[in-house]
């Protein structure tokens, strides 16, 4: 047998060294191109975003009609239609026997959540804790018996969401994936508190207070004043919380709600202690 010679044996290395290094690049660019975690999971009922065959684009602001915002021939108040409703024009279904914008947009509520569906922009309320979300919607797509809402989420991710089920009175639809009902309502929280509910002198019968959007300024009925600072504020359907730190850097929180219908009148909640503007 002819002894193995050394530079043979080093070339054999060095070729299954290159091999091996090739084959560990290859391995790092299949897992470096393969696609992302889903970031977050999407509520029930919402499912990822898939082009629709055939999709009726939305209509351009403004109209003929009525309305207050825009209308095709009645006198709608919110957007859309052919006849004298006043939530989203009027009544009919529109050519070709297809649902139509008058069918979907306007505010609609269930147990769970409420919804305003406007023709460039879905807002989600829910109705445990008045939480509020307000998502692009960039599509819509209609049938004759369902209407599909295409939107953006938080992410930067298109998702459609399904109704169907619409009642002949258009009263009444049902959000597909997850059989739920809405009807048409009145949204609580619909037009939210905000900043001009809340900045301002507020009187109660021995302080006052006076807000900024970063500031508290407490003054006694002797004449002495504190001032603290406010880091924010949150704005829920009936309540604004404000948040503000004492002289100590202690983080507190403060609860303002029961508006009067003027808003020239609010309780600061836990423990109540009414106060009006001054």
């Amino acid at each position: 047998m002819r002894p193995i010679d050394k530079r043979t044996v080093g070339r054999v290395a060095r070729t299954a060294l290159t091999i091996l290094m090739f084959a560990t690049l290859l391995a790092g660019q299949a897992i470096g191109s393969a696609a992302p975690a889903r970031a977050a999971e999407l509520p029930p009922g919402f499912d990822d975003y898939s082009p629709p065959a055939k999709t009726e684009q939305l209509p351009p602001e403004g109209g003929q009609g009525g309305g207050s915002t825009g209308g095709t021939a009645g006198g709608g108040t919110t957007a859309g239609g052919t006849g004298g409703g006043s939530t989203v024009g009027g009544g009919g279904t529109g050519g070709g026997g297809k649902l139509t914008f008058q069918h979907i947009l306007g505010n609609w509520c269930s147990t769970t959540s409420n919804y305003v569906i406007g023709r460039r922009q879905l807002v989600v309320i829910l109705t445990d804790g008045g939480s509020r979300s307000t998502y692009k919607v960039f599509d819509f797509s209609f049938s004759a018996t369902t209407v599909v809402v295409h939107w953006i989420t938080g992410d930067n991710r298109r998702v459609n969401t399904t109704f169907g089920r619409f009642s002949a009175d258009g009263k009444q639809m049902v959000q597909l994936a997850v059989n739920r009902i809405y009807r048409r309502c009145a949204v609580p929280g619909a037009t939210p508190l905000s900043y001009q509910h809340v900045l301002g002198s507020w009187c109660d019968v021995d302080s006052k207070y006076v807000i900024t959007r970063t500031q508290l300024t407490v003054v006694f009925s002797g004449g002495r004043r504190i001032t603290y600072k406010i880091t924010g504020f949150k704005f829920l359907k009936d309540v604004v919380e404000m948040y503000w730190t004492d002289n100590r850097g202690k983080r507190l929180r403060t609860r303002f709600g029961r508006y009067t219908a003027n808003r020239r009148g609010m309780v600061q909640l836990g423990p109540d202690r009414a106060y009006h503007r001054c």
